[in-house]
């Protein structure tokens, strides 16, 4: 069995290993009728996952076979940063393998052209089933894509465009940090965060009755290299270098600020090093929170809140839509991590 997983598996392979015939093993991976147990059934299965077996796609497609195959796209920066979408990632395989499917997933390049070819080669395994994590193509190209199979976005698509999507109402989320905040006696709350990112600031404007004023008072903007956030959290370090230096920044002008809300976990991680370092207790003389709610976050002696999806849930919701449901625009709460 380890010589063979060394080289492709066939399905001649597979059959001789479980002791059982071509066209049998055939069926059970492609969930058509047979006579076997469910016991047999999952044994196949199994076996040709641990020997990485894959489909003969071209011969299917030639002879109109259904693939059974599934398709997970993401940027290469999403893929590299996110550690939630890494884990919804692999919450999806497990599901998919499940449900009978062969998995595919492709990082897309930053470059049109390339991600032009890498969305060709996806549609060239026979894909029946699409999940993209986030925009790791141009919208319109995922809408022609569902006009030929079912496609899912996991993020916010614009209204105009027929894609079905799982997004996530982040106003909910980062307004309960806020009503944490003030719950706790906070009176002088501020932002780390960029300028230009809607939900982030609508929930801040609203709970600060700041809509159609200024905000400059009380924001520390992320600008210039500092908006360059797929960089930024690719390197964590660079991230917490600005959460500390922006910290700063704010502390030394508004030394009475007991609240603070960052952009995203790592933003607050640099933040709480200066916090500390100026003898400032967490969770005592000044509460913080972050977004993404990273294990880094998760695991600190001292209480960073944050704001983080529920992975399980949003894979639930995503394979709503590969057993038929029509597309629309599903908006998921998210989980909100309270620490004290």
């Amino acid at each position: 069995m380890e010589k063979l997983a060394k080289k492709r598996v066939t399905l001649r392979h597979l059959a001789r290993i479980c002791d059982l015939s071509v066209s049998t093993v055939s069926q059970i991976l492609n969930d058509r009728d047979s006579y076997c147990t469910e016991k047999t059934k999952q044994f196949v299965k199994n076996t040709a996952r641990e020997l990485g077996y894959r489909p003969n796609i071209g011969y299917k497609l030639m002879h109109g076979i259904t693939t059974r195959t599934a398709a997970i796209i993401l940027s290469y920066s999403d893929m590299i940063s996110g550690e939630y979408l890494q884990k919804i990632m692999l919450h999806l395989i497990d599901r998919l393998n499940e449900k009978g499917y062969f998995v595919y997933t492709a990082k897309m390049p930053t470059s049109w052209p390339e991600r032009k070819q890498a969305m060709e080669r996806v549609l060239e395994r026979g894909v029946e089933f699409l999940i993209a994590l986030w925009k790791p193509c141009e919208w319109e190209d995922l809408e022609v894509i569902a006009r030929q199979l079912p496609v899912v976005v996991m993020g916010s698509v614009p209204a105009s465009l027929k894609i079905a999507s799982v997004d996530i109402d982040v106003i909910y989320g980062v307004t309960q940090i806020f009503e944490h905040f003030r719950n706790s006696g906070c009176q002088n709350i501020r932002m780390v965060s960029t300028l230009d990112n809607y939900d982030r600031i609508t929930a801040f404007s609203r709970f600060m009755n700041l809509e159609g004023k200024e905000l400059a008072p009380y924001i520390v903007p992320l600008t210039g290299r500092d908006t360059c956030l797929r960089h930024n959290e690719q390197e964590p370090e660079i991230a917490m270098e600005i959460g500390y230096r922006k910290t700063r920044e704010l502390m030394e002008r508004e030394p009475e600020v007991d609240a603070i809300f960052y952009f995203t976990d790592l933003y607050a991680l640099g933040g709480a090093k200066y916090l500390l370092e100026t003898g400032r207790v967490i969770g005592k003389d000044i509460r913080i929170a972050g977004y993404n709610n990273t294990t880094a976050v998760r695991c600190l002696p001292y209480p960073i809140s944050s704001v983080g999806q529920n992975e399980e849930e949003t894979v639930r919701l995503l394979l709503d839509f590969e057993a038929g449901k029509p597309p629309c625009r599903i908006v998921q709460r998210p989980d909100v991590f309270i620490r004290n």
